[in-house]
């Protein structure tokens, strides 16, 4: 079994200051199971010593990104192919790109979505309409903000309010992938057949990724019949990703990365975006 070792910081500190000089009376040292919070030890010289001690996710990122309460911004600078958990992941690859890039229209959100993250499937008449969705959410809770440029005859996106998270713990995703599917398929690959329940229990409340058990059930139908948004995902013409045995996921076939199905014949998509 590993455990992860994490210098946190206690009330009043900052995770840079403590990072450079942990001691007893500024930090702790938090053990984790993946996910699952094992044990909080006090700060000594033995463990201030421990190779495997690691300084907490947020150390990384600029200090004026971070408030008093502890909440951080999703920016361009947080490490590439990590996301932060309970947050919806497209909203934070979009977030990041027109970051990176201060403006942006939509066909280029939709350029850098399938082909430079890669995260959907490059297909404009199935796709765009899903990106042109997660767009209008992200303005809606006003995390972008748009202008019309009417020289150029187009409407540019920049950030608006920060995207903050109550969690700074990272998750992994590769470009090439949807980041939920991706998530969901890792974990019920890790145990090869896994309770609903367990699932359930890790996407909605550990990562946080989706927020109801609907959302769930719609990937996992559609995982079941080896398809996202249109594109064929399963290398297998005659199965699925997973299989679903009442209670129990069993997983059958890895994903597909969206480089190789889009070259595929696809066909109209019948999913639905998840709700942040």
């Amino acid at each position: 079994m590993s455990y992860s070792y994490t210098i946190r910081a206690r009330p009043g500190f900052l995770s840079n200051e403590v990072a450079l000089n942990p001691m007893n009376h500024n930090s702790w040292v938090e053990v984790r199971d993946g996910n699952q919070l094992i044990d909080l030890l006090p700060m000594t010289e033995r463990h201030a010593r421990r190779d495997e001690l690691q300084p907490a996710p947020e150390t990384f990122l600029a200090e004026e990104m971070r408030t008093p309460e502890g909440l951080i911004p999703i920016e361009r600078i947080i490490p590439d192919f990590n996301l932060l958990t309970h947050i919806n992941p497209f909203y934070q690859i979009v977030y990041g790109i027109v970051s990176d890039a201060g403006e942006l229209t939509m066909d280029g959100i939709y350029e850098s979505l399938v082909k430079s993250y890669m995260v959907l499937p490059d297909n404009k008449k199935n796709v765009y309409p899903v990106v042109k969705e997660i767009v209008r959410r992200m303005h809606q809770h006003a995390f972008l903000v748009y202008y019309e440029d009417r020289k150029r005859k187009a409407y540019y996106y920049m950030k608006a309010k920060k995207m903050l998270a109550e969690d700074v713990y990272l998750v992994q995703y590769k470009r090439g992938f949807d980041p939920i599917a991706y998530q969901i398929m890792d974990f019920i690959q890790g145990f090869s057949s896994v309770e609903y329940g367990r699932l359930e229990k890790y996407m909605l409340y550990q990562i946080g990724f989706l927020r109801n058990p609907q959302d769930l059930r719609d990937y996992l139908f559609n995982l079941m019949k080896g398809k996202l948004w249109g594109a064929r995902v399963s290398a297998d013409p005659n199965e699925g990703n997973i299989r679903i045995r009442k209670t129990w996921v069993e997983y059958l076939h890895p994903l597909e990365p969206w480089t190789f199905v889009s070259k595929k014949k696809q066909t109209p998509y019948d999913e639905m975006i998840p709700e942040v």
